[in-house]
């Protein structure tokens, strides 16, 4: 479990932001926030959960009906690493985003190939989700998640 001074160090308040952007090797995720709805960006690699498989970043959106957004910025294409990544770090922060809807995307810089596919079965059998993929560039829409 992490505890909350965790959470704090690692949150931003990115909410009057009109866009929510990160960006790692090339590699953009941007969350378009025109509404100004609550969004709060978590730097979960390196500084949430400093060890073991994690995703890049996570994004809490929403206030009532409320949306966790997992991210994982993967360069080449060893996409296959992403799936851990992204199931790791739900498990990891479950009691947090227990009843919220969840989401994940994944943003790559090469090509997917035939593992995606079993990718999204495997993450809808174990998670009840299946992840989105794109390439080098994500851009999100926060009335698609709220």
């Amino acid at each position: 479990m992490i505890d909350d001074s965790r959470w704090d160090a690692c949150s931003e308040d990115k909410s009057g932001n009109d866009i929510v952007s990160v960006t790692q090797n090339r590699l953009t995720f941007r969350i378009h926030n025109a509404p100004r709805l609550k969004v709060t960006q978590i730097k979960v690699d390196g500084c949430l959960i400093a060890a073991g498989r994690r995703c890049d970043y996570l994004f809490e959106v929403g206030e009532g009906t409320r949306t966790a957004v997992y991210v994982e910025l993967k360069g080449g294409s060893h996409i296959e690493e992403a799936e851990g990544q992204l199931t790791a770090t739900m498990d990891m922060v479950r009691p947090r985003h227990d009843g919220w809807h969840r989401v994940c995307y994944v943003v790559a810089g090469g090509v997917f190939g035939p593992s995606k596919q079993a990718i999204e079965e495997r993450m809808w059998a174990s998670h009840r989700l299946r992840p989105i993929f794109k390439c080098r560039r994500c851009d999100v829409w926060v009335e698609q998640l709220a």
